[in-house]
């Protein structure tokens, strides 16, 4: 068990237990009102609700470390339950909400394919690099 203090900027501490299943458990109770897109929760309300502070009232350090975890236990719902939490992004905004039709999981197929098609551009640059041998260049930004 890993206990983790949450120092708010104002002095107060919360405590909890940060493992990933604890937060995952944590999730379960948030998401039971968030099935379906229209009744989506945003990143930064989805992380108030999980941690009982906002993002903007810790430092930047914790709030990363912090979001990671809710990030690593997303996954987990998805991979370890039978609970499936869809992540995407609307401009600069993140939203989750649980899968509930068909055309809801399309959006997270749409979301695979695009990752994928990204990854097979970089296997191909990294076959690129091998072959004109950049390791023998001067690198630069």
């Amino acid at each position: 068990m890993v206990n983790l203090i949450i120092k708010h900027k104002s002095g107060r501490e919360i405590r909890i237990d940060a493992t990933i299943r604890t937060i995952a458990e944590r999730l379960f109770k948030v998401m039971t009102n968030h099935i379906g897109i229209d009744d989506y929760i945003s990143r930064d309300a989805l992380f108030k609700k999980v941690y009982m502070v906002g993002m903007n009232d810790l430092p930047d350090l914790q709030t990363y470390v912090l979001q990671d975890l809710l990030r690593r236990a997303v996954h987990y719902c998805r991979t370890k339950t039978n609970c499936f939490i869809i992540n995407t992004r609307v401009k600069a905004n993140y939203y989750y909400f649980v899968v509930k039709n068909k055309h809801e999981a399309q959006v997270y197929s749409t979301m695979i394919n695009k990752r994928i098609k990204n990854l097979k551009a970089i296997e191909k640059k990294c076959f690129k690099a091998v072959e004109q041998k950049w390791y023998k260049r001067e690198w630069a930004i």
